[in-house]
C-alpha cells in the first residue's frame, strides 16, 4: 500500500516539475520521503527541485542523506555533480562526477555532464579528452559531435570542429541544432 501511495506522489511531483512548478513539487516530495524516508529517487528530485529555486543548502543536505544510504548509487553522483556545477562549485562537482565514472567508466551521461562540467569552467582541453571517449562509445551521437565541435571551434581547431558537424548531418542531415551551429561556427571562423 505505501508503495503505491509513493508512486503516487512521485508522478504527482515530478507532473509538477515538468510545469516547473518547484514549490509544489517540493511539497509532494516531502510528502513521498515522509511515506519512504530512504527513497533514494524522492531525495534525489527533492533535491534537483531545491537547486532550482536555490535553496541550495537543503539540496546539498538531500543528497548527502541520499549518499549515506547508497554511496555508489551512480544516477545520484551524475544529478549532485550536475547540480554542484550549475552552481559554478566546479571542483567538487568533478570530484564526484570522477567518482561516478569510478564505478561506471563508460556511463555515457556521466561522461556527457562531466564533459559538459569541464567546457563550463573552461577547461576545454579537458573536456576534449571527455569528448573523445564519447565518440569512441557512441560515435553516431549527434547533439555530441555537435558540442565537442563547438569546443574545437573555440580553441581554434576549426577543421576538425568542421569534420565534426559534417558527420553529425551525415547522421541527420536536417538537424536545425546543427546547421545553425554549424553555420555560426563558419561566419566565426571567417570572420578572423
Amino acid at each position: 500500500m505505501s508503495s503505491d501511495r509513493l508512486e503516487t506522489l512521485m508522478n504527482q511531483a515530478e507532473e509538477l516539475i515538468q510545469a516547473r512548478r518547484y514549490e509544489e513539487a517540493i511539497t509532494i516530495f516531502q510528502q513521498a520521503l515522509a511515506v519512504d524516508p530512504r527513497s533514494i529517487e524522492a531525495l534525489r528530485q527533492c533535491g534537483k527541485a531545491l537547486a532550482r529555486i536555490n535553496r541550495d543548502k537543503e539540496a546539498f543536505d538531500l543528497f548527502e542523506e541520499a549518499f549515506a544510504i547508497a554511496p555508489n548509487d551512480v544516477d545520484l553522483l551524475r544529478n549532485y555533480g550536475m547540480v554542484l556545477s550549475k552552481k559554478h562549485q566546479h571542483n567538487k562537482a568533478f570530484e564526484i562526477f570522477e567518482k561516478a565514472l569510478m564505478i561506471q567508466p563508460n556511463d555515457v551521461k556521466t561522461l556527457g555532464c562531466y564533459s559538459n562540467a569541464l567546457r563550463q569552467a573552461g577547461k576545454l582541453n579537458e573536456s576534449c579528452k571527455i569528448f573523445d571517449n564519447l565518440l569512441k562509445i557512441e560515435p553516431e551521437n549527434t547533439k555530441t559531435l555537435d558540442l565537442y565541435a563547438q569546443i574545437l571551434v573555440s580553441l581554434g581547431r576549426s577543421e576538425e570542429a568542421f569534420n565534426l558537424f559534417e558527420r553529425s548531418l551525415q547522421l541527420q542531415p536536417r538537424s536545425v541544432r546543427t546547421l545553425n551551429q554549424y553555420a555560426d561556427a563558419l561566419s566565426w571562423n571567417w570572420s578572423k
